[in-house]
């Protein structure tokens, strides 16, 4: 016999000896697999009927008060909202509510604090949750992916309504929760890239499958606004064979009323006869679809 080579009854002996720690693992995973296919079977049960992106430009300040307001009017006309603001994180204060978050998304996800503990009262029938969404570089690993799903599914029959405070990057990249969206508000300035940059992200969010756009131009003069919607709109009905919508210019000192024609419109709005913007499919495609590249979404259309 070579030296160092072991028997074959040493061999044996090794092989089982890993048996029950190659058992366990088949064990975890086969658990795994259930947990998530039961969370995912939750929210088949109970969905979120309507998500709402609302994104706005890297330097406006407009996305906070925006869908602050938007949310708490919602909640004032007996919607559940849930507001997640992917901008803010753990020990960040929301600059409309004055809430400082204890924790966010990010840290539920990878089971460093419960979900309940992340979600903040702040208005009537209003709860506000950071998303933590600048950790999110990448899609979770395996070992966290149930976690994920069922923190997830635990959402899915609590709230009316989902409104994301949307970050500007995470519309071209996974995991922006706007993917989730059913309908997205484009929040647009009125800087010479403005419009560039809001075609781009309808662009890129449309790669995602059937979605509503909504323009909501910054506070600018009126005949501004309406020429730059027809410009977008020439642009999208000619490239993307689709038109977004306009809601007008944002006041400069938003009133009540401005808000209770927004949270009519959103009522308006039809439900998806589909399941694509709820929280199941956006699990699908955080987990199963590949991230688009950097400069995919990019658009130099005129």
């Amino acid at each position: 016999m070579m030296n160092g080579a072991l028997p074959f009854s040493g061999v044996m002996i090794r092989l089982q000896a890993n048996r029950p720690q190659q058992a366990g693992r088949r064990a975890a995973l086969a658990r795994n697999a259930l947990d998530q296919a039961e969370g995912l079977r939750r929210m088949f049960a109970g969905d979120v009927r309507r998500i709402i992106g609302v994104l706005s430009e890297r330097t406006s300040t407009c996305g906070h008060d925006l869908t602050a307001s938007l949310a708490a009017t919602l909640g004032a006309t007996g919607s559940r909202v849930l507001l997640l603001d992917e901008n803010l994180m753990a020990g960040e204060t929301h600059p409309v509510f004055a809430v400082s978050a204890s924790c966010d998304l990010f840290q539920v996800l990878r089971n460093q604090m419960d979900l309940s503990a992340a979600l903040m009262p702040v208005a009537a029938n209003v709860h506000f949750l950071a998303g933590g969404m600048a950790y999110m570089a990448r899609r979770p690993d395996d070992e966290n992916q149930t976690d994920f799903v069922n923190a997830f599914s635990r959402l899915a029959d609590a709230y009316d309504v989902v409104l994301i405070n949307a970050a500007e990057e995470g519309a071209r990249y996974y995991p922006s929760l706007t993917w989730a969206a059913q309908d997205i508000i484009v929040l647009c300035g009125d800087r010479s890239d403005s419009v560039t940059t809001a075609y781009a992200h309808i662009k890129a969010l449309q790669l995602a499958g059937e979605r509503r756009f909504h323009m909501l131009f910054e506070p600018m003069p009126v005949e501004l606004a309406q020429m730059l919607y027809r410009n977008l709109a020439s642009v999208s009905r000619r490239h993307l064979r689709d038109i977004p919508g306009d809601l007008g210019v944002l006041p400069q000192e938003p009133t009540d009323d401005f808000f209770a024609f927004l949270a009519d419109s959103v009522h308006a709005w039809p439900l998806p006869k589909h399941k694509d913007g709820h929280f199941r499919a956006f699990m699908q495609r955080l987990l199963h679809k590949p991230v688009l590249q950097p400069g995919a979404a990019d658009v130099r259309s005129s």
